[in-house]
């Protein structure tokens, strides 16, 4: 069973998953321009790093906070 949402409804969450994306497009292209082998990150190695994110940020929990 599926922990997902129905219904996706809330801005505050949808703004947040914007910024998210942003930082790593931002990440991204700085790993590409300090990468020495960019030509091996083909579209099916992204295809598949994103589907391995997915399932990491499946099963991961919000940090605790230490302050």
């Amino acid at each position: 069973m599926s922990n997902f949402p129905k219904l996706l409804y809330s801005q505050y969450a949808y703004d947040m998953a914007q910024v998210i994306l942003e930082g790593f497009d931002k990440h991204y292209r700085i790993f590409r321009k300090a990468s020495f082998d960019a030509t091996y990150l083909d579209t099916e190695i992204l295809q598949q790093v994103k589907l391995h994110y997915i399932g990491f940020l499946t099963h991961h929990q919000q940090p605790v906070k230490n302050f």
